[in-house]
């Protein structure tokens, strides 16, 4: 072999390096931009899931004045009743009847609630898990090409 011919076998040897260098530095950028893409979407999620759970939380909330302000007006209204009794027997029979509105109204408003807050749980929850799915799914395909 010749000074000419390692020369040559030389200079294909850094071209070759160099070749693999640049894919290699490709490959990296492409993940390094498809790892950007996917925590951009995954902070999209983030945001969006906290856009519902803060309005899920306003509408409880709204639920629970207008609740507290229906118990509160009955409170008042059963008041002047109560003012209206002639014999305590009246006003004990007047009692009884509260009491029992008193908690079947205690009752829907819990059943209320509760239905409120699992419908806001499923709706925080189900777009943060298929957004989270599809975001490993992306980063999968990103990893595996």
């Amino acid at each position: 072999m010749t000074k000419t011919d390692l020369k040559a076998q030389a200079k294909e040897a850094v071209a070759a390096t160099k070749t693999m260098t640049d894919k290699g530095l490709e490959k990296a950028q492409a993940a390094a931009d498809d790892t950007a893409k996917l925590a951009s979407k995954s902070t999209k999620v983030f945001e969006d899931t906290a856009t519902i759970l803060q309005t899920g939380a306003a509408d409880w909330q709204l639920k629970v004045f207008e609740m507290t302000k229906a118990n509160l007006d009955a409170n008042f209204a059963f008041a002047q009743e109560l003012l209206g009794a002639n014999t305590p027997v009246e006003a004990f029979a007047m009692q009884k009847r509260f009491a029992e509105d008193r908690v079947a109204a205690l009752q829907a408003q819990t059943a209320q609630l509760g239905a409120l807050a699992s419908k806001v749980a499923e709706d925080v929850v189900k777009p943060a898990q298929d957004g989270f799915i599809k975001s490993f799914d992306e980063a999968k395909k990103a990893f595996a090409a």
